[in-house]
Protein backbone atom coordinates (compact mmCIF):
# COMPACT_ATOMS: atom_id res chain seq x y z
CA UNK A 1 0.00 0.00 0.00
CA UNK A 2 1.40 3.36 -0.90
CA UNK A 3 0.72 6.24 0.84
CA UNK A 4 -2.33 7.39 -0.54
CA UNK A 5 -5.68 7.47 1.64
CA UNK A 6 -3.12 6.67 4.87
CA UNK A 7 -4.09 9.16 7.65
CA UNK A 8 -1.50 10.81 9.52
CA UNK A 9 -1.23 13.42 12.87
CA UNK A 10 1.75 15.30 12.38
CA UNK A 11 2.28 17.64 15.79
CA UNK A 12 4.04 20.97 15.20
CA UNK A 13 2.57 20.17 11.62
CA UNK A 14 1.94 24.10 10.22
CA UNK A 15 5.67 25.18 10.36
CA UNK A 16 9.13 24.43 9.62
CA UNK A 17 9.87 20.86 9.80
CA UNK A 18 6.70 19.64 10.42
CA UNK A 19 5.30 21.75 7.86
CA UNK A 20 7.44 20.02 5.44
CA UNK A 21 6.64 16.93 6.69
CA UNK A 22 2.72 17.31 6.30
CA UNK A 23 3.29 18.56 2.84
CA UNK A 24 4.95 15.31 1.66
CA UNK A 25 2.55 13.22 3.19
CA UNK A 26 -0.53 15.54 1.42
CA UNK A 27 2.14 14.94 -2.06
CA UNK A 28 1.64 11.30 -1.82
CA UNK A 29 -2.03 11.67 -1.47
CA UNK A 30 -2.02 10.96 3.04
CA UNK A 31 -4.81 12.92 4.99
CA UNK A 32 -2.81 14.81 7.56
CA UNK A 33 -3.91 16.28 10.90
CA UNK A 34 -1.71 18.99 11.35
CA UNK A 35 -1.58 20.04 15.05
CA UNK A 36 -0.58 23.31 16.16
CA UNK A 37 0.03 25.54 19.19
CA UNK A 38 -1.69 29.00 18.60
CA UNK A 39 -0.33 30.65 15.18
CA UNK A 40 -3.43 30.63 13.58
CA UNK A 41 -1.91 32.75 10.61
CA UNK A 42 1.10 30.17 10.06
CA UNK A 43 -1.60 27.51 10.26
CA UNK A 44 -3.80 29.10 7.91
CA UNK A 45 -1.09 30.57 5.21
CA UNK A 46 0.06 26.87 5.33
CA UNK A 47 -3.33 25.60 4.20
CA UNK A 48 -3.47 27.74 1.62
CA UNK A 49 -0.42 27.17 0.47
CA UNK A 50 -0.88 23.37 0.30
CA UNK A 51 -4.59 23.88 -1.52
CA UNK A 52 -5.24 21.62 -4.45
CA UNK A 53 -2.78 18.86 -3.42
CA UNK A 54 -3.80 15.10 -3.92
CA UNK A 55 -3.65 14.56 0.69
CA UNK A 56 -6.70 16.61 2.77
CA UNK A 57 -5.47 18.74 5.36
CA UNK A 58 -6.97 19.71 8.84
CA UNK A 59 -5.50 22.08 10.72
CA UNK A 60 -6.25 21.75 14.30
CA UNK A 61 -5.32 23.65 17.46
CA UNK A 62 -4.35 21.89 20.02
CA UNK A 63 -1.74 22.42 23.26
CA UNK A 64 -0.34 19.13 23.46
CA UNK A 65 1.61 19.94 26.54
CA UNK A 66 -1.96 18.77 27.94
CA UNK A 67 -2.91 15.23 27.99
CA UNK A 68 -6.39 15.49 27.26
CA UNK A 69 -5.53 17.25 24.47
CA UNK A 70 -3.27 14.74 22.90
CA UNK A 71 -5.90 11.95 23.27
CA UNK A 72 -9.07 14.70 21.88
CA UNK A 73 -6.83 15.03 18.89
CA UNK A 74 -5.88 11.23 18.13
CA UNK A 75 -10.04 10.70 18.37
CA UNK A 76 -10.69 13.93 16.22
CA UNK A 77 -8.04 11.71 13.27
CA UNK A 78 -10.12 8.69 13.74
CA UNK A 79 -13.36 9.55 14.34
CA UNK A 80 -13.61 11.84 10.56
CA UNK A 81 -11.36 8.67 8.62
CA UNK A 82 -12.13 5.77 10.57
CA UNK A 83 -7.95 4.69 11.17
CA UNK A 84 -4.61 6.35 11.67
CA UNK A 85 -1.47 5.40 10.06
CA UNK A 86 0.87 7.46 11.06
CA UNK A 87 2.18 9.69 14.29
CA UNK A 88 5.09 12.07 13.50
CA UNK A 89 5.73 13.96 16.99
CA UNK A 90 7.39 16.84 15.33
CA UNK A 91 5.97 19.64 18.07
CA UNK A 92 8.78 21.29 20.18
CA UNK A 93 9.20 23.42 22.86
CA UNK A 94 12.64 25.30 23.32
CA UNK A 95 13.48 27.46 26.70
CA UNK A 96 17.06 28.29 26.46
CA UNK A 97 18.34 29.20 29.93
CA UNK A 98 21.25 28.29 32.33
CA UNK A 99 20.82 24.89 34.17
CA UNK A 100 20.84 27.62 37.48
CA UNK A 101 17.98 29.58 36.03
CA UNK A 102 15.57 27.29 34.88
CA UNK A 103 12.36 27.73 37.20
CA UNK A 104 9.96 24.86 37.47
CA UNK A 105 7.51 25.90 35.57
CA UNK A 106 9.82 25.93 32.56
CA UNK A 107 11.38 22.54 33.10
CA UNK A 108 7.18 21.29 33.20
CA UNK A 109 6.61 22.94 30.28
CA UNK A 110 9.61 21.86 28.43
CA UNK A 111 8.87 18.21 29.48
CA UNK A 112 5.02 18.13 29.34
CA UNK A 113 5.77 19.68 25.24
CA UNK A 114 8.90 18.03 24.35
CA UNK A 115 8.26 13.85 25.98
CA UNK A 116 4.67 13.70 27.76
CA UNK A 117 2.85 14.50 24.34
CA UNK A 118 4.90 11.66 22.30
CA UNK A 119 3.92 9.48 25.45
CA UNK A 120 0.40 10.68 25.17
CA UNK A 121 -0.35 10.84 21.83
CA UNK A 122 1.19 7.43 21.20
CA UNK A 123 -0.94 5.85 24.01
CA UNK A 124 -3.94 7.16 22.58
CA UNK A 125 -2.76 5.99 18.86
CA UNK A 126 -1.20 2.56 19.46
CA UNK A 127 -4.60 0.49 20.33
CA UNK A 128 -6.02 2.05 16.19
CA UNK A 129 -2.57 0.97 14.99
CA UNK A 130 -2.56 -2.72 16.65
CA UNK A 131 -6.09 -3.40 15.52
CA UNK A 132 -5.20 -1.91 11.63
CA UNK A 133 -2.02 -4.31 12.17
CA UNK A 134 -0.13 -1.62 11.04
CA UNK A 135 1.44 2.51 12.40
CA UNK A 136 4.22 4.19 11.52
CA UNK A 137 5.28 6.62 14.83
CA UNK A 138 8.52 8.88 13.99
CA UNK A 139 9.67 11.14 16.91
CA UNK A 140 11.86 14.16 16.20
CA UNK A 141 14.27 14.92 19.07
CA UNK A 142 17.29 16.90 18.50
CA UNK A 143 20.95 16.90 18.28
CA UNK A 144 21.39 18.42 21.65
CA UNK A 145 20.00 15.13 22.73
CA UNK A 146 22.91 13.30 22.21
CA UNK A 147 25.54 16.29 22.96
CA UNK A 148 24.12 18.43 25.49
CA UNK A 149 23.90 22.62 25.40
CA UNK A 150 24.79 24.51 28.34
CA UNK A 151 21.70 26.55 28.28
CA UNK A 152 19.22 23.88 27.16
CA UNK A 153 19.41 21.52 29.68
CA UNK A 154 15.74 21.16 30.28
CA UNK A 155 15.19 20.75 26.29
CA UNK A 156 17.85 17.96 25.88
CA UNK A 157 16.68 16.45 28.39
CA UNK A 158 13.06 16.17 27.25
CA UNK A 159 14.20 15.52 24.01
CA UNK A 160 17.13 12.37 25.33
CA UNK A 161 13.69 10.99 26.83
CA UNK A 162 12.27 10.58 23.34
CA UNK A 163 15.28 7.89 22.55
CA UNK A 164 14.23 5.59 25.53
CA UNK A 165 10.35 6.11 24.60
CA UNK A 166 11.30 5.55 21.22
CA UNK A 167 13.23 2.20 21.60
CA UNK A 168 9.87 0.74 23.75
CA UNK A 169 7.21 2.07 21.50
CA UNK A 170 9.44 0.37 18.74
CA UNK A 171 9.25 -2.68 21.17
CA UNK A 172 5.56 -3.11 21.93
CA UNK A 173 4.89 -2.50 18.06
CA UNK A 174 7.34 -4.99 16.54
CA UNK A 175 4.98 -8.13 16.56
CA UNK A 176 1.75 -5.67 15.57
CA UNK A 177 3.47 -3.95 12.03
CA UNK A 178 4.13 -1.28 13.85
CA UNK A 179 7.70 0.57 13.78
CA UNK A 180 8.65 3.28 15.91
CA UNK A 181 11.98 5.64 14.92
CA UNK A 182 13.73 8.72 16.17
CA UNK A 183 15.05 11.22 13.99
CA UNK A 184 17.63 13.39 15.09
CA UNK A 185 18.22 16.45 13.20
CA UNK A 186 21.01 18.89 13.76
CA UNK A 187 20.45 22.75 12.65
CA UNK A 188 18.81 23.51 9.12
CA UNK A 189 17.12 26.58 7.54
Amino acid sequence: MGFEGRVAVVTGGTRGLGAAVSRRLLEAGTHVVALYVGNDVAASDFADSVRGLPGELITRQADIGEARACSESVKFATDRYGRLDHLVNNAGLLIENSLRKVTGDEWNRLISVNLSAAFHLAQAAMPHMIEAGFGRIVNVSSVTAVMGNPVEAAYGAAKAGLHGLTRSLALTGARKGITANVVVPGVFE
